[in-house]
């Protein structure tokens, strides 16, 4: 049996830190199986939390942790209060409210989790308990690689009745635990269209919005968020995150077409995220990918 709290993956250039399923964050949330605390590439950190440090608490995220269905978990809707339904990476919880809160601790009926690792990789399996008809089981494959890492997902529909998902991954950035601001810039592979944001908060003015990036006109005193900077059927649905004093560039892709990208960020930490929906039928098994990587910066040319 594993009993390590953390484990760490090396390779000549990349360094991930996991958390063990069950260990350490203990919020309902964000799913169990790959909580990625720290990542390094060349000696450069790019993890931050979800909120400042001196304000941290053990139910919020830190570098790279996924959240299945933010908005309709399995058997929410059909459940009555006081009934459990599915938060696939948790467990069953308990439903607590007429409408779901992603930010409440819910009472929790925890899955079960195990892991077993190499120097470079580790494979963790959570099976659910069922709950209204809903069940499955969630295999995930963490690899470093050159540039970076992979996550690769099999889920399993154990269950009576066909799931239907969302996913992404929450992605707690900063560059070596430098300030977001007028250094960093978002990098999308297509055009943006601000007529089909479904929700914008920016009180101070900060954001800046070009065609296919965005940009920060002064440090973010206080959190903004862009919702739906994105859908559909992306030839590369991906996006480039980038700081002018670090020579690289981090980026994420997933091979699903996306159902959006949102952009939440504040002082100490930029989120991007890529969402995905996925269908499971009853006993059958749905497989995807995210990869992260790190590409030096192309050298400014000389006049």
């Amino acid at each position: 049996m594993n009993t390590e709290q953390t484990l760490t993956l090396r390779n000549q250039s990349v360094e991930l830190q996991l958390e063990r399923p069950g260990i350490g964050y203990n919020g309902t949330r964000f799913d169990q199986t790959g909580k990625i605390l720290k990542c390094t590439m060349e000696g450069i950190s790019v993890c931050s939390q979800e909120w400042p440090a001196d304000r941290m608490r053990g139910d919020l995220g830190v570098g790279f942790m996924n959240e299945f269905d933010m908005e309709h978990p399995p058997g929410f809707d059909e459940a009555e209060l006081g009934e459990r339904f599915l938060k696939i990476g948790v467990g069953a919880l308990q439903k607590e409210e007429r409408s779901y809160d992603f930010l409440k601790r819910h009472s929790c009926m925890t899955s079960e989790f195990s892991w077993s690792h190499t120097r470079e990789e580790v494979w963790i399996r959570s099976q659910s308990p069922e709950v209204l008809g809903y069940a499955c089981a969630l295999d995930k494959h963490i690899c470093l690689t050159d540039q970076g890492f992979s996550i690769g997902y099999r889920l399993q529909n154990l269950g009576s009745k066909v799931l239907r998902i969302q996913e992404y991954v929450h992605n707690f950035l900063a560059f070596d635990g430098q300030p977001i601001g007028p250094e960093y810039r978002i990098d999308l592979p297509h055009s943006i269209d601000t007529s089909s944001l479904t929700e914008y908060v920016d009180d101070l003015n900060a954001v800046s919005i070009g065609d296919r990036h965005i940009a920060f006109r002064k440090p973010l005193e206080q959190p903004i968020f862009l919702k739906s900077l994105g859908t559909g059927a992306l030839a590369t649905p991906s996006w480039q995150l980038s700081h002018e004093a670090i020579d690289w560039v981090l980026t994420e892709s997933v091979d699903r077409p996306l159902t959006g990208i949102n952009l939440w960020a504040w002082g100490h930490v930029i989120s991007p995220e890529l969402f995905v929906n996925v269908q499971v039928p009853c006993g059958a098994q749905v497989q995807w990918e995210r990869r992260f990587e790190f590409h030096k910066k192309a050298p400014l040319g000389r006049g």
